[in-house]
């Protein structure tokens, strides 16, 4: 009598439980208690991080890109503003070129025949002159003029003691940017571009032979 008294009460609560859950007074599952996250939840976690992504990938890539041409330009700065120091040091007449539509700059010792450019300014030296530099702007830039003419191409003599003098001398150059030993140089404007339109403009003062570097804009 007394175990089938205890198997109805076992009975009786089991079916108050299932009513309770039917209405919502008892939950199915322990509040606080999971699991894991469900496939819905993790799909749309996900696409909430990739519309984030695709949001901010093109800024962040503008700035990378800024920044990569800041950083080459201001090589180029710096190698045209030390070209002005050598003439000065050296009193001999310097040339910084560089490649318009191509990678490649130089200094080089002036010498009227070295290139097929003129000058209404020279100065030409027997003497061996130090402080030669080739170099080249990263992957993905260009030079661009923006006054001045074009030059055109190196002599060999003019490009030894350069490594890939060879290759040198088959690049088309700008026209010369001549500084003289009075600290004084050849007006010039040119830009460094690269493939994210990121641009920076180099301008070479003809009295002070100052070298400064600008947004396009400025």
């Amino acid at each position: 009598m007394l175990a089938a008294s205890g198997s109805r009460l076992v009975e009786l609560e089991h079916r108050i439980r299932i009513r309770c859950r039917l209405d919502g007074v008892i939950p199915a599952r322990p509040i606080g208690h999971r699991s894991g996250y469900t496939l819905l939840e993790i799909m749309l976690a996900m696409s909430v991080l990739l519309a984030l992504t695709a949001l901010s990938w093109p800024p962040l890539m503008r700035v990378y890109a800024d920044f990569r041409v800041r950083e080459a330009t201001e090589d180029v700065r710096k190698t045209a503003a030390g070209t002005r120091i050598l003439a000065i040091d050296q009193d001999v007449t310097f040339q910084f070129l560089y490649e318009p539509g191509g990678r490649q700059f130089v200094r080089l010792p002036y010498d009227v025949a070295s290139t097929d450019s003129s000058s209404d300014r020279s100065s030409q030296t027997t003497t061996p002159i130090t402080g030669q530099i080739s170099g080249q702007l990263p992957e993905g830039m260009t030079f661009t003029t923006v006054s001045g003419t074009v030059g055109g191409q190196l002599s060999q003599d003019a490009l030894n003691g350069l490594g890939l003098s060879g290759e040198l001398t088959r690049v088309s150059w700008s026209a010369p940017i001549l500084f003289y030993p009075d600290g004084t140089a050849t007006f010039a404007v040119f830009e460094v571009n690269d493939l994210q339109s990121s641009t920076r403009r180099v301008s070479v003062r003809d009295l002070s032979g100052a070298v400064s570097v600008a947004n396009r804009s400025q």
